[in-house]
């Protein structure tokens, strides 16, 4: 009987002991997830309020990119606009850069921007045209110098035995310094190269207009093929122009203005006539 009685006292004992541990565990829980929630929300108020006050940002603009950054204190932000103001970069440059990769406001700004502008620096470009080239596409800031940038700004002085044209191309499109030259360029080239497209018709769609050949090549091989029915020499530069007239459509509107002109009773010859005085 006393032995019962004992063991069920010690039973209650742990429970009550465990029901205490729990509780207090609970407590903990709860206390670390008020204290995360309140540096998150001093985090983004601060995150905020600076890119009104420092950049300029609407309130909704700045609570949307807040969404991507969060800083306590101004000392790595600060760091990012006052290296961009001594490269010359406007207000509103800065601005745009920031709203459109605000990730850029965690860089160090001497190990991994200073190095990009060096190299765009010494291969010709100006300041207030780097300024305007990197605030109009921000990814160039973001890339890999040594993989991506330099390789590409190497392969297309190559192409062109130019460093003015291949900087003149950078100017009319940036991206192509961070495309991968290999899933894009090279093979669309190729496949022009094949059909007997001029190497100098090429290398003048890429000096004038170099974002017309950074696309899928299945794609432009499709488009080459129907270019080819219409009766185009393709040596001619009207080849070209056709074919990147026709880029700008979808297969499915393509389709869609043939099927039109053979239910108005048009034979093949004139629709591709017709096509050819539409696109070029």
């Amino acid at each position: 009987m006393i032995y019962s009685i004992f063991r069920t006292s010690l039973l209650h004992g742990r429970q009550a002991m465990a029901s205490s541990q729990n509780f207090n565990l609970s407590i903990t829980k709860i206390s670390t997830t008020l204290r995360f929630f309140s540096i998150s929300s001093n985090e983004h108020s601060f995150t905020v309020s600076y890119l009104i006050n420092k950049c300029g940002f609407s309130p909704e603009s700045a609570s949307r990119t807040s969404n991507y950054v969060h800083f306590e204190t101004p000392e790595k932000p600060d760091s990012l606009i006052i290296f961009l103001e001594n490269h010359g970069f406007s207000k509103p440059q800065i601005k745009n850069l920031i709203k459109r990769q605000p990730k850029l406001l965690y860089s160090d700004t001497e190990k991994t921007l200073l190095p990009k502008l060096e190299f765009l620096y010494s291969i010709g470009f100006s300041r207030p045209e780097l300024a305007k080239l990197l605030s109009d596409y921000p990814t160039l800031l973001r890339a890999s110098l040594e993989k991506r940038i330099i390789p590409s700004f190497n392969l297309l002085r190559n192409l062109f035995q130019s460093d003015d044209k291949a900087i003149k191309s950078i100017k009319r499109f940036a991206g192509i310094l961070v495309s991968d030259f290999e899933k894009n360029l090279l093979p669309n080239m190729n496949i022009l190269r094949g059909i007997g497209v001029p190497e100098s018709n090429i290398l003048l769609q890429l000096h004038r207009k170099p974002r017309t050949l950074m696309f899928n090549p299945v794609r432009l091989e499709e488009i080459v093929e129907e270019v080819k029915r219409m009766g185009i020499d393709t040596s001619r530069k009207k080849f070209l122009d056709v074919v990147f007239a026709m880029k700008s459509m979808t297969k499915s509107t393509l389709e869609k203005k043939i099927d039109v002109y053979k239910r108005w009773g048009w034979s093949d010859q004139e629709i591709h006539e017709a096509f050819i005085c539409n696109l070029v």
